[in-house]
């Protein structure tokens, strides 16, 4: 039985009663944990997160779909443009000579050189592994007449791990080719509808299920959200999930992601967490996503697109192991200014924080003059009413030159309000 698990939380994604499943009965099966989309995480990060598997006994590997699948595509695009290349150029191999040599350009290939004990598995490592489990398998239980000597490998998780793209991987499918058999996958969760199975050798036989929301009374809904398990076009509450990003990602991330200026309050620091409504509003002015009516900024728009690129790793956040030793590799500004080198908090000089502290002991002097101000606007304004009178057919005085205080009008002459004229005879 293996778990697929994203790498960003892998806490969120593992189920221990499904462990727990795994180890009773007669025959216990034997478990393994996928940590799929480790290029998330960096070498420190790999190694806090291996040293927590590995204390808890969990037969682990760390491994990356995406990376694997575009060496695939890679490949398969350079053999179908040397097989078009061959075919174009048959009618000149004719004219070469027999004995010619053939000049091969070599490529270079470069290692990435890793620090951490726990190294990302390659498409051919993590083959090798699974071919080593069911080797020993078959050793132990030995070939079953009903399953014509294959290891069946349970491919389970929540929705949108990447399920079927690590078995697209394995089975070394490709876009470019259509020689493999190939699984459905897509950036939506819950693509896989059934259970589907792939041979993926003589021994191997792999399982693919749809995505299991396993329960759990910890994990909030807002919280599925930002992992990718719920889809988005059914996400009616934006304010939760959001309230969750502006906590995870600093302002400084989303300003130079998206190009925007967030707006904030003279007395916040640029270490607090950004208001979700200035994030939202700022996003969708600068994308010009307004609703119909007034045209306000779309902030629900905004807000599913940004959760859309914190599922898709856009915006990343990585959450660190219970028993990790050092928060700072962890630690969202840390990795901010690693991400941004050029990016430099601004200092607050010492008269900075005196002119602050001032303020806020004083009394503001600007509100009180702008409290005068608005009282003699007012007074001018009552002024233009009592001699023009209100416009309007409603609001239209009678008398505009009657004076409230004086019943008898500015001189004391009461004026008719109209009527009908008697016919005079000369």
């Amino acid at each position: 039985m293996v778990q697929i698990v994203d790498a960003r939380n892998p806490l969120f994604y593992r189920s221990t009663d499904l462990d727990a499943y795994a180890k009773e009965g007669e025959t216990p099966r034997r478990t393994l944990l996928i940590v799929n989309k480790s290029d998330f995480l960096d070498d420190r990060q790999r190694t806090a997160w291996g040293d927590h598997f590995k204390k808890e006994n969990i037969d682990f590997v760390f491994f990356s779909a995406k990376e694997a699948q575009d060496e695939i595509d890679e490949e398969a695009k350079k053999l179908r443009q040397e097989q078009r290349n061959a075919e174009s150029h048959d009618q000149y191999d004719e004219a070469k000579p027999a004995g010619a040599p053939q000049v091969v350009e070599a490529e270079a290939v470069v290692a990435k050189k890793e620090t951490s004990p726990y190294p990302v598995l390659s498409r051919v490592e993590l083959l090798d592994f699974v071919t080593k489990i069911a080797t020993d398998v078959l050793d132990e239980v030995g070939v079953r007449v009903k399953d014509k000597g294959l290891i069946k490998f349970g491919m389970m998780g929540f929705p949108n791990v990447g399920k079927s793209s690590v078995i697209n991987a394995l089975l070394g499918a490709s876009t470019y080719s259509h020689k493999t058999q190939r699984v459905a996958v897509g950036a939506t969760p819950g693509k896989t509808k059934h259970f589907q199975t792939m041979i993926l050798s003589d021994k191997i036989m792999l399982c693919d299920c749809p995505g299991l929301v396993f329960p759990s009374f910890v994990n909030s809904k807002a919280e599925m959200y930002c992992c990718g398990v719920l889809p988005l076009s059914q996400l009616r509450d934006h304010v939760s999930p959001c309230q969750l990003l502006c906590h995870r990602i600093p302002k400084r991330v989303f300003e130079r992601t998206y190009g925007i200026k967030i707006p904030i309050s003279k007395t916040a620091k640029e270490t607090d967490p950004v208001g979700i409504y200035a994030l939202l509003e700022s996003y969708a002015r600068n994308r010009g996503y307004t609703t119909t009516g007034k045209g306000g900024p779309d902030t629900s728009r905004a807000a599913r697109d940004i959760l859309r690129h914190y599922v898709n790793g856009r915006l990343l956040y990585c959450h660190p192991p219970p028993d990790v030793t050092d928060p700072t590799i962890f630690d969202i500004h840390e990795l901010a200014k690693a991400q941004f080198p050029d990016l430099v908090e601004p200092e607050t000089t010492e008269d900075e924080v005196n002119e602050e502290a001032r303020a806020s002991t004083e009394p503001n002097v600007d509100e009180e003059l702008d409290f005068d101000t608005t009282v003699e606007d007012k007074r001018a304004v009552s002024k233009r009413l009592k001699k023009h009178g209100r416009k309007g057919r409603k609001g239209r005085d009678k008398n505009p030159y009657e004076d409230s205080d004086f019943p008898g009008g500015a001189a004391g002459v009461h004026i008719n309000s109209g009527g009908k004229k008697k016919n005079r005879r000369p």
